[in-house]
């Protein structure tokens, strides 16, 4: 149940950021606006879905306990008219390997448990540093949630652990190269720095570190 509760919070927070970056949209146009005016503007704003996969590579302490792990991406990106900044609401899914499993000693006995998930719901601001024809640079800041959902290895301790996900606020910038094609679909190849301090409640080694990188490709319909 705390796990079920844990993946709610985050896709409720998603979403409650996709609502009301839809209102401030709206909110922005003229009230005497005409219905061909707003229509353009509609479709201007609508957002453009882009799917991705790359590599978490887990650093310093966190390095020694995860190993590098692929990573798949959902994102609606909200570009303006003339693509000068962008806005994006991503959901992040981390299929994490472990090296050493969390231990944990309890009145119970002693186990061990390990992470077969890592989700993140960001919100994401970009912003082009470079352009020249159909290729950009980007720079881009997000801020959001990382839950590292834990589960016991032994079925002989299951509901054991006190706490199912080690829940962090997570910080990622990151930067992207851009290539659009005729169809206004994009190609992107970047790296992000995940910056998400993890504690997990009750096992021997509770503080995990912060840091991964993540290269990533990504494509834009």
């Amino acid at each position: 149940m705390k796990t079920i509760a844990s993946l709610t919070a985050i896709i409720s927070i998603t979403l409650s950021s996709l609502t009301l970056h839809a209102q401030n949209d709206s909110s922005s146009l003229p009230m005497n606006a005409p219905a061909s005016y707003q229509n353009v503007n509609f479709n201007d704003e609508l957002p453009y879905v882009r799917i991705g996969a790359g590599i978490w590579l887990p650093q310093g302490k966190l390095g020694e306990v995860m190993a590098p792990s692929p990573m798949f991406e959902f994102a609606l990106d909200f570009a303006n008219g003339h693509e000068l900044r962008s806005v994006e609401i991503v959901m992040q899914f981390i299929l994490p390997e472990q090296r050493r499993a969390f231990i944990y000693d309890t009145a119970a006995g002693r186990f061990t448990g390990s992470s077969n998930l890592i989700l993140n719901g960001i919100l994401k601001f970009k912003k082009p540093i470079y352009s020249t024809g159909a290729n950009r640079v980007e720079l881009g800041a997000g801020l959001g949630i990382s839950a590292m959902f834990i589960s016991e290895n032994d079925l002989d301790f299951k509901d054991a652990i006190p706490y199912e996900s080690a829940n962090t606020i997570l910080f990622i910038p990151g930067v992207c190269w851009y290539h659009s094609f005729k169809d206004a679909s994009v190609l992107t190849l970047g790296t992000d720095l995940h910056i998400a301090p993890y504690t997990v409640a009750g096992a021997e080694l509770s503080k995990l570190g912060a840091i991964a990188f993540i290269p990533k490709v990504t494509y834009r319909f």
